[in-house]
């Protein structure tokens, strides 16, 4: 959902061209936002989105726009949980990417390399042969997991 909305605002051209404002300003580019998201939802049929936008690593920007539940008519908030789902997976690749081009991280190295508190389960695999680059690739023969089945969606919030 957040991913679609923003790509879709980097699309936003297809809509309208930004201003200049816009384009440059926090204040120009909120509004933008707030002008445009609810015209994304409906032509994209998106039923609620929360947003933040970061600078610096703080947060300088946070909105919620649409429904939670359309059934019952509750209003998204900034503070509805929302599953996250496969955006991690962007936003994970683009950090260890970036962790990549400073050469904090080699990607061909195993990967237990770098992880401290857990450690890659048994597998068929040699777990020691696991490479960053095979997980960015989904080459590491792992397991899914528990997609969806670790957490009830209509649960307590861990």
């Amino acid at each position: 959902m957040i991913l679609t909305l923003f790509i879709v605002t980097a699309a936003a051209p297809v809509f309208t061209s930004p201003s200049t404002e816009a384009r440059t300003s926090l204040s120009g580019f909120t509004q933008f936002l707030d002008e445009r998201v609810p015209e994304y939802l409906a032509a994209y049929d998106i039923p609620g989105v929360s947003m933040a936008l970061v600078t610096d690593g703080e947060i300088v920007w946070t909105r919620a726009f649409g429904m939670a539940d359309r059934e019952t008519g509750r209003r998204m908030t900034k503070d509805t949980p929302c599953r996250v789902e496969s955006i991690s997976k962007s936003l994970t690749a683009w950090g260890i990417m970036k962790l990549a081009e400073e050469g904090k991280i080699d990607l061909d190295a195993p990967l237990n390399t770098y992880l401290k508190s857990w450690q890659i389960p048994d597998s068929p695999f040699n777990e020691n042969l696991i490479t960053v680059r095979m997980l960015l690739t989904q080459t590491s023969g792992m397991p899914l997991g528990t997609i969806g089945g670790r957490y009830d969606p209509g649960g307590p919030v861990p």
